[in-house]
């Protein structure tokens, strides 16, 4: 069966709700006989609320709209929107979308290399461990070790090359493992 899911990841839903743990709702859906119908697993009630609270921390007023989110998606894949984002001391948004068209980034963290030499810096800037730490498109690319065939991530319309971070390890050391029987 065609499954799409749809969850809601809100820091300020948690704050705001006072939530102790973190709570993510999720709502499933499947496709039958070309319709989206809903999925429940637990009891219709649950369900319920989760769509109540995915439409009232969203942007999607009611469940049309956000079920219009999976139509350019196709069969599978995943989406994730952004959404209500804060604003730092500067009054500018905390993800940076305009320095880099192809990337989202933590806005002024490039930018934490000071005290050092320029030397020492263009080393560090172009490490692959120095843009994990504001750019989504580094952190995408080494998610998975292994690149699959029929898997990509796509980030503001271009595909995010794969990167096989145990490459670019400058101290390799292998150890063999070895269970102890007892």
């Amino acid at each position: 069966n065609v499954t799409l899911s749809v969850g809601l990841l809100s820091y300020t839903f948690l704050r705001r709700t006072m939530k102790d743990d973190i709570v993510v709702p999720v709502l499933d859906f499947q496709i039958q006989d070309d319709h989206i119908v809903p999925l429940v697993y637990g009891s219709q009630g649950d369900w319920d609320s989760s769509l109540k609270i995915i439409l009232d921390w969203s942007p999607f007023s009611s469940m049309g709209e956000l079920l219009q989110q999976f139509k350019d998606i196709e069969s599978h894949g995943t989406k994730v929107v952004i959404y209500d984002l804060w604003m730092n001391d500067d009054g500018l948004l905390e993800l940076d979308f305009d320095d880099d068209d192809e990337d989202i980034l933590l806005r002024d963290q490039a930018k934490a290399t000071a005290g050092t030499t320029k030397i020492q810096k263009e080393i560090i800037e172009q490490h692959i461990s120095h843009r994990l730490r504001f750019s989504l498109r580094a952190y995408t690319s080494i998610l998975y070790l292994k690149k699959y065939a029929n898997f990509q991530i796509i980030l503001r319309g271009k595909v995010v090359e794969h990167i096989n971070i145990a490459h670019d390890l400058k101290f390799k050391k292998i150890f063999t493992y070895k269970p102890q029987v007892t």
